[in-house]
């Protein structure tokens, strides 16, 4: 790819030395911390396309929003660097324990910052299955909506001009997919 050139190495060892020195800064975060939950596959069915949708359409979008992103697990929740960001966003959250909400009620809720939930956050606590926990959580009413067997749950994009979503395909819509073998359709 290159002749050894006495140059190009001094360069190369130059900006390792950057690299290192840059290591023990202690930077503020002005990015997006997003929050994974590591253990809510353990309550999604296994032909549910619903993690993926959460995780990796996710992540393409984050990657082309400008803004510098960082990934925490769930687990980590209670890391003090959390406390830098101004933005934190929680994907797929469905379970969470008495201790990482008390951490984000006493920590994360406050100095301005935002939080970001996306479906069901919290809705499984450590006694079961509770709107009510959910509703403590993200402080704001919020209604259980039980779909139906030929139901599908699916945001569709209403307001393609709006600043939020006026980047996105045309069209574009978010939530469970089903493929029907027999009509060999996906819907």
């Amino acid at each position: 790819w290159y002749a050894p050139d006495a140059r190009i190495m001094q360069v190369f060892d130059r900006l390792n030395r950057i690299a290192h020195a840059c290591l023990s800064l202690r930077l503020k975060r002005g990015g997006i911390a997003i929050i994974i939950d590591e253990k809510s596959a353990d309550y999604i069915t296994m032909n549910s396309t619903m993690l993926s949708d959460f995780l990796s359409y996710q992540e393409f979008f984050f990657g082309h929003s400008g803004a510098e992103v960082h990934y925490y697990l769930q687990d980590d929740i209670t890391n003090p660097e959390l406390k830098n960001y101004q933005c934190i966003v929680f994907l797929a959250s469905f379970h969470m324990s008495a201790r990482q909400r008390q951490f984000i009620k006493q920590e994360l809720q406050k100095d301005g910052r935002t939080l970001v939930w996306v479906y069901a956050p919290g809705f499984i606590s450590d006694q079961g299955f509770s709107v009510e926990a959910m509703q403590s959580l993200v402080g704001m009413n919020l209604k259980q909506q039980t779909a139906g067997d030929n139901e599908i749950l699916q945001i569709k994009v209403t307001n393609p001009s709006h600043v939020l979503t006026r980047e996105l395909p045309p069209s574009f819509e978010f939530g469970q997919t089903f493929w029907d073998d027999k009509l060999k359709l996906k819907f």
